[in-house]
This record gives C-alpha cells, structure tokens and sequence, in this order.
C-alpha cells in the first residue's frame, strides 16, 4: 500500500525505524550494564542478610553488631546508588520513545499532504497510507519499544552464563552433561528428604539456641563493674531451656573465677555447656540468678564453628575492632604476621597476597585454619588491651594435638582468664579447675591438680 500511494514513504519508514533503533541502542545501551550491577549487588546485599541471619549468635558473642550493620548498610547503599543511576536512564531511554511514538503521529501525514493538496490522492488514499505506515512502523519498532526489558533480561542472561561458566571451570570434560529432567526430579526428591532429615536432627540445637523469653517468669540478672581481680562470678544460677517444655538445664549453679584462673568445662551431649556459656555471655537469660563480670566489652568468645566476617584478612584478625578503632601501630603487616607465627598460620599472608586481600574466608580456609584464626584475632585484642577474659566453645575441636597444644600454651603465657568447653583430656594440662555438668541438672566443680595435667600432658605427648 505504502509503496503504490508514495514510494518515498516506505523509504522514509524503514529511515525513521533505523535511525530509532540507533539511537535507542546509543541511549540505552548503558541500561544493560547497570541492570547486570543492580542484579549483582541485590545478590551480595540478600547474601549479607542471610549470613548474618546465619551467623547471628556468633555475631552477637563477639560484640560485632555495629561493624556487620555496617557492612550491611554499605551493600544496600551501593543498590540504592546503582538504582537512582538506573532511573536516571530509564528516563532519558522513556523520553525518547514517547517522542518516537508521538512523531509517529504526525510525521506520514506531513510527507504525504503535499501530493494530497496537489491532487495526486485522495483523502482515502491518504488515510490509508497514514494507517499503513503506522502498522508497519509499529513492528519495526518493537525494539525500540521493549528495549527497557531487553536490557533486563540481557543482564539476566549475562549472569546466568557467568554462572555456568563458573561451574563449567571446576568441572572436568568427562563432568560437563545435562541432567535428564527425570533425573532432576530425582535428585532433587532425594534432596528433599535429606533436608528433612537433617532439619530434624538439627531440631534440638535450633531448640537450644532460640532465645525467647516470653515464657519466662524469672531472667537471669546480669551486672557489670567487678573488680579485675574476679572478672567472673556467678551466683545460684539455675538455667532452662528457653523453649515451651523450660527444661532445667543446670541446678543452682555458683562458681567464682579468679583473675588468671582457668575453667574447664565438661559435660555429655545436651548438658548445658553451650547453654552456660550463652548464660555468662548474656545472650541467654532464661532461669534465675546472677552472673557478675568485669566488662561484657573486655570479654570475648571464641564459638566451634568460627565466623569470618566480610572484608580482608587484615580485618580478620581485629575483628570486631576496625582499623579506625585501634592504635595504627597494632596494626602493622609486621605485628600481625607476628601474631600468624604465634597461631600456626605462617604463610598465609603469602597464600593470599597480603593482608588486604579480600576473600570469603569461610570457604578458602579450612576449619582448623578459622579455628587457628580465631585465637589470632583472640591474641590480637589481648595485646591491644581490648579483652582480659575468653569463653571457649570447643574452639579446637578441629584441630590436631600439636597445634592444640600450641594454641593453648600461647594463652598460659599471658594472664587472661578463660573458660574452656572441650573433651580432649590432654585440656586439663592448661587449667585450673574442672566443672563438670552431670546432664542431670547437677554440677561438680573440682580442682585440678599437678599430677593430674601430668597425666594430661603425657596424654597429649602420646597422641602427638
């Protein structure tokens, strides 16, 4: 129709649509990259909340609030900046458009009045060609139209195939087949009920570690402003389960530790060691009581399974302090590598290029090297005079003898106080005392005498 009424305006059609689509591509090509950074950076900020959610106990024992706050809040401000430039874009893309659509309007009825005016057409003919152009017009414009969500859902497919790459990388020629969808059902039935089952398992320690008090009567007091020569005392302490059953864990429990006094803390599965130690920590306050510390913010806790905060390794180490918090001179490659030696971590500044490198810590390091890291950073905040007391939750489980041994007779060289949750008996070598919970409510608290960290320590030079 549009080439019988006037050829020039077919000619003038696939211009305008040309000309629209460059310029659209020019205008929003920079849409595509920044929906690729919007998704990226929605992902680290969900990541964020779902390790602190993960992570929250560790978190709240090592007083670490304000610094993973922090990082949060920076997540979730680069989302809102990269956002704001993403509108901005989207704008200037929408303004463009609407004028293409709206010139659309008027533009075949200014090409073809003048042959209508000289009489080479009719008013029919003219309507015509005015709906044709805009019918053909309107389908060689569906880019320039749907560019915004190209744009999208290019991004999405960037991410996607960086993620099939990923795991393409890791794979070995032999690995790299597509999965049946049967197969997949299958898989994913058989994952299903591995899940369920470890849910279940795991139902006694989520249990445990709920912290709602609703159903509590009584809490337990705590207080600070001890003396440093007692940093930890606690008086008729009886300590349930903060679940609906208000289990009785430990029985009128009162304990005294001395400034550079040592407690081993033994007991069976469920008995309430952690429960105590959350107790002395304050994150657990159902029962009735006192525990009296020094200062909650000169204590820390070391938990068995470490915590890695976001950032570099050199934050590693003095979490949670920040390199602003603490004296310049602390913080210097040479202390620090320093303090690496002293935990049996030598070279792994060399491993990972130096102390501002950034990785997630908790996949690259094995257990026992977090666990390793974890009294460095204990080490660090002794040095720094931050701390003068430690609870440790099996914070060697995962480590061997020797680098136990290490660990442990690096804290006998200092004067602060610890607590320790262990099952290893070569332990008694490195404290003062022995409380043990019976898992019947009842508790012994014993001193530990030379010729029994004797017998320890031969126990220990056996098993190295």
């Amino acid at each position: 129709i549009l080439i019988s009424i006037y050829p020039r305006l077919f000619v003038a059609l696939l211009l305008y649509a040309a000309g629209g689509t460059v310029i659209s591509f020019m205008i929003g090509k920079r849409l595509i990259h920044l929906n690729f950074v919007q998704l990226q950076r929605e992902a680290d900020f969900r990541f964020g909340l779902v390790r602190v959610r993960e992570n929250a106990e560790s978190i709240a024992f090592y007083r670490g609030e304000s610094q993973e706050k922090l990082a949060v809040s920076n997540c979730f401000q680069l989302v809102i900046e990269n956002f704001y430039e993403l509108l901005i874009w989207t704008r200037n893309l929408d303004m463009f458009t609407t004028f293409y659509n709206y010139l659309i309007q008027i533009m075949p009825i200014f090409l073809v009045a003048p042959i209508y005016f000289s009489g080479a057409i009719q008013l029919g003919a003219l309507n015509q060609a005015w709906s044709a152009f805009n019918h053909v017009l309107s389908d060689l414009s569906w880019i320039i139209d749907s560019f915004d969500q190209l744009s999208s859902f290019s991004a999405g497919i960037d991410r996607l195939g960086e993620f099939v790459e990923e795991i393409e990388s890791k794979l070995d020629d032999s690995e790299r087949v597509f999965m049946s969808a049967s197969d997949f059902d299958q898989v994913s039935k058989q994952q299903n009920q591995h899940d369920g089952l470890d849910t279940a398992e795991d139902s006694d320690l989520e249990d445990e570690s709920f912290m709602n008090v609703s159903n509590s009567s009584s809490v337990i007091e705590l207080k600070e402003g001890l003396s440093q020569e007692t940093p930890l005392i606690i008086d008729s302490l009886n300590l349930y389960t903060p679940d609906t059953t208000r289990r009785m864990l430990i029985h009128n429990i009162s304990i005294k530790i001395a400034n550079g006094q040592r407690l081993m803390l033994v007991g069976p599965s469920g008995s309430g060691k952690s429960s105590l130690l959350r107790a002395i920590a304050g994150l657990w306050n159902v029962g009735s009581g006192t525990v009296s510390v020094t200062s909650y913010s000169k204590a820390m806790f070391l938990p068995q399974k470490p915590f890695c905060t976001v950032g570099s390794l050199r934050a590693q180490l003095i979490y949670p302090s920040t390199v602003s918090e603490v004296d310049v001179e602390l913080v210097t490659d040479s202390k620090l590598n320093g303090i690496l030696d002293q935990v049996g971590l030598t070279g792994l500044v060399d491993r990972f290029d130096g102390f501002e490198s950034v990785r997630d810590w908790s996949d690259v390091l094995s257990t026992g090297e977090q666990q390793r890291l974890a009294f460095g950073r204990l080490m660090f905040s002794y040095s720094s005079g931050r701390i003068d007391f430690a609870l440790l939750d099996e914070a060697t489980a995962a480590l061997d003898s020797n680098s136990e041994k290490k660990v442990y007779q690096l804290l006998q060289s200092t004067n602060m106080s610890y607590i320790s949750v262990g099952h290893r008996f070569s332990l008694l070598e490195y404290h003062s005392k022995l409380l043990r919970l019976h898992g019947d409510t009842q508790w012994q608290l014993e001193e530990i005498t030379d010729e029994r960290r004797a017998q320890a320590a031969a126990v220990a030079q056996l098993q190295a």
